[in-house]
Parts: C-alpha cells; structure tokens; sequence
C-alpha cells in the first residue's frame, strides 16, 4: 500500500504508517520521530494531565480532640 508522508510529501511504500498527535496523520519511518517533524504538541503537558487525573489527591480526616 503507498501512501504519501504528511510530512516530507514522499511517496513511499508504507508497511505500517505511523501517527502523531500533532496535525500530521500519517508518518513514514524516517519522518516518525517527534523531532524529524518539528512537532508541536506538548508531550510532557499531557503526561502531567493524566497523572492528575489518575491520581486524585487524598487526604485524610481530621482528628477530633477529646
């Protein structure tokens, strides 16, 4: 199957076409890595984001005096 690299425009035999989560939807092998395409998007942002989601904060009830 041929497809063209969003990226550099070539017109490759893509055996498994890679995606980013960038505005580029399809990527050859050479242009797959987020620094070949001048990527955009926040990789560490969303990490951070999901650890938040994931893992709410818990705290514990306060003690009450006797």
């Amino acid at each position: 199957m041929r497809q063209q690299c969003d990226f550099c425009k070539k017109n490759k035999k893509l055996l498994i076409p890679f995606s980013c989560k960038c505005d580029y939807k399809v990527l050859c092998t050479n242009c797959r890595a987020p620094e070949e395409h001048k990527c955009t998007f926040d990789f560490k942002k969303d990490a951070r984001e999901k650890l938040t989601i994931n893992n709410p904060k818990i705290e514990a009830d306060k003690l009450t005096k006797i």
